[in-house]
């Protein structure tokens, strides 16, 4: 697990108005809650192929009404060990609160694929799914 404001997507986060990140022991530790549940976020990183990065890729340019029928055409994205598409995931331990980005490795580098997408309530459930086993 990494840190938050380490994260890509840490500052716009910490911008956000339903989270609050709290630092401790010198800026060691930290720890980020979701306000309108109280839940805690998690940071993580997944990697994938290139034809389920662009899944995800599908997934995060979505339309907001449009949302729920490419996830259930989509159904379940398998992570890999080592991919040329890595997922940043940021999740409220309750899952109400979900942010995503989406970069590809190119060379030493690794690019944005797609900006901050951060989903609540029933859309970030429904999305979260996807990275279940």
């Amino acid at each position: 697990m990494s840190k938050i404001s380490k994260m890509n997507m840490g500052e716009l986060l910490k911008a956000h108005p339903n989270v609050v990140l709290n630092t401790y022991c010198w800026g060691w530790l930290e720890k980020a809650t979701y306000l309108p549940t109280g839940s805690r976020l998690k940071a993580h990183f997944y990697e994938f192929s290139r034809e389920n990065g662009e899944k995800w890729r599908k997934v995060l340019l979505a339309r907001p009404h449009d949302l729920e029928h490419v996830v259930e055409t989509i159904g379940k994205i398998p992570v890999q060990s080592i991919g040329n598409m890595r997922l940043e995931v940021c999740v409220s331990r309750d899952a109400q609160l979900l942010a995503l980005q989406l970069f590809q490795y190119a060379g030493y580098d690794c690019e944005a694929v797609t900006n901050v997408v951060i989903f609540e309530g029933e859309k970030a459930l429904l999305v979260y799914q996807l990275l279940q086993p």
